[in-house]
């Protein structure tokens, strides 16, 4: 690719330095030459664009928005030739000056206007009659939609006046050509989609939009979904129109429309109908079972889908209609559900960027957050008692406190969290907004009549006292580690370390860090570990060396570091030193680690073996078998194994956890919520013989952090299935409730639990045997027949 990259500007180039341009613009005034003409013209249209080569810089001549190749077309007087050769008796020149026209005046608005002061437009009007053939009406259109804007920024379309006359001639077009003219009709759509925001559209041009949708044209049918849309925006009164000639019906096929550009307009368009009040006519027309269905199925749109339901639930809304969704369609549910996919993992950053992510979307909560919002108003307008609480139950606060716990624990969401979006409120005020409107739906006329309001009171006040706490936590770990890449950057960490292969570093190297400024170094000895705070970011061996035989009142210690692999790495001498602290750099924690070894009890090379804190001896050959095998059946990467192989043998025996150790493990990872710890392990532990070893460990986690529904549902079947016999019993589902009910601090009643697991074997198991299998599992988790805990839908980081 690179040769040929450098084979296609070395032809541009040499046409440039032969000045070439000029001579072959002649030939378009040699009429008796019609040949000779054409292939000018067609050299032209090659030429004006340039090589347009990926990745070309913006500075470069060579970058399309340069333009350079086409300003020597036009400063060599090629657009009036061009714009004489229209008037050739030979079509083949003229389809060819005018596919010509239209490439010099594409992608540049000054070009674009240089054609139309030169009444190009006018010209290629007049060449649209009866007697034209179809090949060079689909050339011609074209390039009146390019004068009319196409391609062109929204904010630089030409003047109205210039282009009013196409208007005619498109809707001419509109109204004369067949559903099999795909590219004519294209064009002409295009070209009108220019021109719709100066004039009133008749109501003969919008019906036949709406019929044009009919036609089975996917590119067709994303300009006219555009257009109509603009239509709708800019004049309300149109809405009722477009209404009459069964706009919505004859939308419905294209929300299951294959391209998903098409999927996303239409359902932008829905939106909008929506916002306009026509939330009756969308609902006729059953057009809501449709959008929940992309909501959970359809990545591109379920963003755009909740804006749908939020202008669906606003407050003018007339309470039947709110009825409607909140009963019929569970719209409560659907919205907490969706809460999980506010975090996503893209698979184009991840393959083409390596950003393994995940990526959040904080409009898409706070789009659900205001839905959910406006449904508890609507609720409580007419009666003390809200009528739709007891669809805000613990299952909906579980999908909130989710959210919360990812938010509060990913650095980057942790910022954003404050940020206030175009509403002019941030989602922690919005959320919290949301939870004190529940709160308030239970709790009426001053009472906390039942057990299940007293949960929801401890759940809420549970969920933000522990998001604050994680908040601030998380913060302040943004702050410290701002200060120390600050520290860290290139320019001084060079100037600090120098480089590792620098011959004449010294040792006494003089400290450059601001009062109160600088790294912690974290060690550790035989469980005997030591914090120093505020070491100078350019210490030097001896000083470190010296630092730590004075914390530990002995001189006969050996400092190592632990590398990219988890490979204990001695610091001997000051190149080692500046090896360990380019990986703290790199790996942007927030303290260095070093390892002690008694010189008096020898040390381990970091060739031969690596140990465990059990004692566990695994050669490293043997390691890194283990690690290209789990490379290969998950998603993760070498880099990221290696640092979980080492944080499991932090609380692995001989190379296994049990339960108590798995709790720790997660615990020492950030994680509190002991019902999903549990629940993993359960999982984990397929054998069911209370230990999980390493293989065991990654394949599962892989599978909660990027698995797909069916296999994470999978894994949570196999945690609820106890005794891993394929099926889950009354009893088991029983313990399993209990069990998280015990863990939230929820202390209902055991027949109250009971009756919860009768209620979910009628309606679950299908063939009454008394047992659910896994078809009969997923089928009813689907269904919102039993409600699992939100971490097993959630992506887990």
């Amino acid at each position: 690719r690179y040769e040929i990259t450098n084979f296609m500007i070395g032809i541009y180039q040499s046409v440039v330095d032969s000045s070439l341009v000029p001579r072959i613009v002649q030939f378009l005034q040699m009429p008796k030459l019609p040949e000779l003409q054409y292939e000018a013209a067609r050299f032209l249209s090659y030429f004006c664009g340039g090589p347009n080569i990926a990745h070309t810089p913006r500075d470069s001549v060579l970058h399309p928005e340069a333009m350079f190749h086409k300003s020597l077309v036009i400063r060599s007087n090629a657009v009036p030739l061009l714009l004489d050769l229209l008037k050739s008796a030979n079509m083949t020149c003229v389809q060819q000056a005018v596919i010509t026209i239209g490439k010099i005046a594409s992608h540049d608005p000054d070009a674009r206007n240089l054609c139309l002061d030169l009444k190009a437009f006018s010209m290629l009007c007049c060449m649209l009659t009866n007697h034209t053939s179809q090949e060079l009406l689909e050339r011609v259109t074209w390039a009146l939609a390019v004068l009319c804007g196409h391609t062109h920024p929204r904010n630089k379309l030409p003047e109205f006046r210039l282009v009013a006359e196409g208007l005619k001639n498109f809707v001419f077009i509109l109204f004369n050509s067949g559903a099999q003219d795909e590219q004519l009709l294209l064009n002409a759509c295009c070209g009108m989609s220019y021109l719709i925001f100066s004039v009133e559209m008749p109501a003969q041009i919008c019906e036949k939009l709406v019929q044009i949708l009919s036609y089975p044209f996917p590119k067709i049918h994303r300009i006219v979904l555009d257009m109509i849309t603009n239509i709708i925006s800019i004049d309300s009164s149109r809405v009722l129109m477009f209404i009459q000639f069964n706009l919505i019906n004859t939308i419905q096929h294209l929300l299951e429309n294959k391209n998903y550009t098409t999927r996303i307009q239409t359902t932008d368009l829905v939106c909008t109908l929506v916002s306009k009040g026509c939330i009756a006519q969308v609902i006729q027309a059953d057009l809501i079972p449709a959008l929940i269905t992309l909501l959970f199925n359809d990545d591109y749109v379920r963003w755009k889908v909740v804006k749908v339901l939020k202008f669906a639930t606003q407050r003018l809304i007339p309470p039947e209609y709110i009825l409607y969704l909140v009963e019929k369609q569970d719209i409560v549910r659907v919205l907490s559900d969706a809460l999980t996919h506010f975090k996503t993992y893209d698979s184009v950053l991840r393959d083409v960027y390596q950003f393994l992510g995940p990526s959040f979307n904080f409009q898409f909560i706070h789009d659900i957050a205001g839905a959910l919002e406006n449904i508890l108003v609507h609720g409580s307008s007419n009666s003390k008692k809200n009528l739709f609480v007891r669809y805000f139950d613990l299952s909906c606060l579980e999908k909130i406190r989710g959210v919360l716990r990812v938010l509060s624990r990913e650095p980057d969401a942790a910022e954003a969290w404050r940020s206030k979006s175009g509403e002019g409120i941030s989602l922690e005020d919005r959320v919290k907004t949301l939870l004190a409107h529940i709160l308030k739906a239970h709790i009426y006329d001053g009472k906390n009549s039942t057990e299940l309001t007293k949960a929801i009171k401890i759940s809420i006040e549970e969920i933000l006292k522990q998001f604050e706490v994680d908040l601030k936590k998380s913060i302040r770990r943004i702050h410290k580690r701002r200060r120390l890449q600050s520290a860290m950057s290139p320019k001084k960490f060079m100037k600090t370390v120098g480089s590792p292969s620098t011959s004449d570093m010294k040792d006494d190297m003089k400290k450059s860090t601001l009062p109160g400024e600088g790294m912690t170094v974290k060690v550790f000895f035989k469980g005997d570990n030591r914090i120093m705070k505020e070491c100078p970011f350019d210490i030097s061996l001896s000083e470190l060396s010296s630092r730590i035989q004075l914390a530990y009142g002995r001189s006969n210690l050996t400092l190592q570091y632990e590398d990219e692999e988890g490979d204990k790495i001695t610091i001997d001498k000051p190149d080692g030193l500046a090896s360990a602290l380019e990986v703290f750099k790199q790996s942007n924690s927030l303290s260095l680690r070093i390892f002690l070894l008694d010189k008096s009890s020898g040390s381990f090379s970091s060739m031969s073996s690596v140990v465990s804190n059990s004692g566990t001896h695994v050669t490293i050959s043997d390691r890194n078998l283990l690690i290209d095998e789990l490379s290969q059946k998950t998603a993760m990467t070498k880099h990221d194994l290696f640092k979980l192989w080492t944080q499991f043998h932090k609380r692995a025996q001989n190379g296994i956890l049990n339960k108590d150790q798995f709790r720790l493990g997660f615990q020492d990872a950030g994680y509190d919520d002991m019902l999903m710890i549990d629940q993993f392990f359960h999982a984990f532990d397929y054998e069911k013989n209370g230990l999980i070893d390493f293989r065991k460990f990654v394949l599962g986690l892989s599978i909660i952090r990027r698995g797909s529904v069916n296999d994470r549902l999978t894994l949570a079947f196999k945690a609820y299935d106890l005794d891993g016999n394929g099926t889950i019993d009354k009893k088991e589902l029983f313990e399993i409730l209990k069990s998280s009910f015990d863990i939230r601090g929820f202390a209902l009643p055991e027949s109250q639990i009971q009756d919860m697991v009768e209620t979910c074997f009628e309606e679950s198991d299908l063939d009454g045997d008394g047992e659910l299998d896994f078809q009969e599992f997923k089928a009813a988790v689907l269904a919102h027949k039993i409600g699992i805990q939100s971490f097993w839908t959630d992506l887990i980081s």
